[in-house]
């Protein structure tokens, strides 16, 4: 049984450092000029939105680059439900700031989660929940790889609707290296057939 659990943790372990290592080559990493809809800035003007998404990429490229050096540290299945302190201490490693938690958590307790360093992080983030929520209510499968990369082309309405994969959505996603390989093949193939690819956005 000891081999056993080792093994599955070891599996898991694997599971979960290929999965940050997609998720760090597809994260969008700036969202200057992005178009997002008025519903979801909330009141706030959209250099300040725009600032709060900036700072929640940093945050998740951190995440997953900690995912990948040490993955011990996060491929804890039952950490939700007998030590959930850790999920916090993940989080103040991030940056965040989490007031109101006691040596054992009650569900009574109000617990207190901000981003010092930019208060608009969190309404970006709220932005993210709510837009990918939608979508996964009509396509439950996608809305996870949306929020993971932070596709901001999800705010662009609201309600929101799942984006489509054009060409140029693939090659902005590449390195410039794979991006020109890309470009070439599409000006060779445009007099003879649309350039679009259909499919997952993680697919790279």
């Amino acid at each position: 049984m000891m081999a056993e659990s080792s093994e599955i943790k070891l599996e898991e372990r694997r599971l979960l450092t290929t999965r940050a290592q997609k998720n760090l080559l597809g994260l969008t990493e700036t969202f200057e000029g992005a178009d997002v809809h008025e519903n979801y800035l909330n009141g706030l003007e959209a250099d300040d939105f725009i600032s709060g998404l900036d700072s929640l990429s940093a945050t998740f490229k951190a995440l997953y680059t900690g995912m990948i050096n040490e993955p011990q540290m996060y491929a804890t299945k039952d950490a939700k439900v007998t030590k959930p302190e850790i999920y916090f201490q993940i989080l103040e490693s991030l940056g965040f700031s989490v007031t109101g938690l006691g040596e054992k958590i009650e569900k009574s307790e109000i617990i207190t989660v901000e981003f010092p360093d930019n208060t608009y992080l969190i309404a970006a983030l709220k932005a993210m929940v709510e837009a990918v929520s939608a979508i996964s209510k009509t396509t439950p499968n996608r809305g996870n790889s949306y929020f993971e990369l932070l596709e901001n082309r999800v705010l662009e309405n609201y309600p929101a609707i799942e984006p489509k994969s054009t060409m140029d959505y693939v090659l902005s996603k590449l390195k410039s290296k794979n991006r020109e390989i890309v470009g070439m093949f599409c000006e060779f193939i445009k007099p003879f057939a649309r350039c679009n690819i259909k499919g997952d956005i993680s697919w790279y």
